[in-house]
């Protein structure tokens, strides 16, 4: 069943005017778009074009879950009008976006129309520099995506899960066509993608093996996607996502969850994958993958009642917690621990350094959380 969107907007945000002139060396958090009714807002993904123009997306809801992109020009946030569903019993959210250039911006996430013969469906909108419209996948797909690297306007990647199996989606040539996975005999899903080159893409994600969540790691090499093997002592991880130098400097986060949650990173060099020691105690969500002595992971730390952002730097040599993070404007709500999740997602301008890195804290709702660096 064909869904028709239209672009809408809630009159009821607030756009908040603010300033990000902080120093390069503090984290610092943003001041967030805020919204006169009593919505929950979520932050899922993040994009930085430039300083002065960031796009983020995720979801708010007050009866219903719709589809949220805002933008930062530097100073204000500006709620930008997304294709939702128009029939009433459908909901629609955005898990991710990825920008070519300002005025070339993907975003994805999913549909759930339960009177449909399809219930949940890929969602797919691009923005030209003056609207988000809804963008055509591969027909007749089920299945939500998770995330979207691009290379160029006409080359890039989005995957997810449907069906409780990996689900692909490869632009190539101005059009979005289904990649098949490589053929696995257990559930799994894909959290993350990103792609290197045309001939070097890794998607990361989780797969059920006896009883427990275990790293699932896939490459492709120009032809076709594979499934790469990760050494048994380092696989029991559920990956969130994956960040690339080069084709032999990989790094991908996660978490560990058999008796107690705790942070995993897993580092590929010419060696093979290994290990890389993070803290304790976190879980780990982001990874941005600036050089090879400049990597940061984002996540959370401390108990769901009082959930705060986590963030380390790797120097080359090891992880440090960085303690310019400042605490959270809000803890979370020991009501609702389970929807607590202080960073989920995180950006960078490589030509500036200009680092974001977003999420959303549990108080009475959901509310929108976000950072910035540089």
């Amino acid at each position: 069943m064909t869904r028709i969107l239209t672009a809408t907007a809630s009159a009821a945000v607030v756009l908040f005017a603010g300033s990000t002139s902080a120093g390069p060396s503090a984290w610092v958090v943003a001041p967030p778009p805020t919204f006169s009714e009593a919505a929950e807002v979520v932050l899922t993904g993040v994009t930085v074009v430039a300083p002065d123009d960031v796009w983020v997306v995720g979801a708010w809801t007050t009866d219903m879950r719709r589809t949220l992109a805002v933008h930062w020009n530097g100073s204000r946030w500006s709620l930008e009008p997304t294709p939702d569903p128009t029939d009433e019993t459908s909901v629609a959210g955005l898990n991710a976006v990825d920008a070519v250039g300002p005025d070339d911006i993907w975003a994805v996430g999913d549909i759930e129309s339960p009177n449909a013969a399809v219930k949940i469906a890929p969602l797919l909108v691009h923005y030209d520099g003056v609207a988000w419209t809804e963008q055509p996948g591969p027909a007749g797909l089920t299945g939500d995506l998770a995330d979207i690297d691009l290379l160029t306007a006409a080359e890039g990647w989005a995957v997810g899960t449907g069906n409780s199996r990996p689900l692909i989606l490869r632009r190539t040539a101005g059009q979005w066509q289904q990649s098949l996975a490589p053929p696995l005999a257990v559930p799994s899903s894909l959290a993350s993608v990103f792609a290197v080159s045309p001939t070097d893409a890794w998607a990361v994600g989780a797969q059920l093996q006896n009883g427990r969540s275990a790293a699932l790691v896939l490459h492709w090499d120009g032809v076709r996607w594979s499934q790469v093997p990760i050494p048994a002592d380092i696989a029991t991880v559920a990956l969130s996502d994956v960040a690339a130098n080069s084709a032999t400097d990989v790094w991908a986060v996660g978490t560990n969850c058999i008796l107690l949650c705790t942070s995993r990173v897993l580092h590929l060099t010419e060696g093979g994958w290994r290990p890389e020691i993070a803290s304790a105690g976190v879980t780990l969500t982001a990874v941005l993958a600036l050089s090879p002595t400049d990597v940061w992971v984002f996540g959370q730390s401390g108990p769901p009642s009082a959930v705060l952002d986590h963030i380390e730097h790797w120097d080359g040599t090891g992880f440090t917690v960085d303690r310019s993070v400042p605490p959270p404007p809000v803890t979370t709500s020991s009501d609702h621990p389970a929807s607590a999740l202080a960073l989920a997602s995180a950006g960078v301008d490589k030509q500036t350094g200009t680092m974001w890195t977003v999420g959303w804290i549990q108080g009475t709702v959901r509310t929108a959380h976000a950072l910035f660096r540089g």
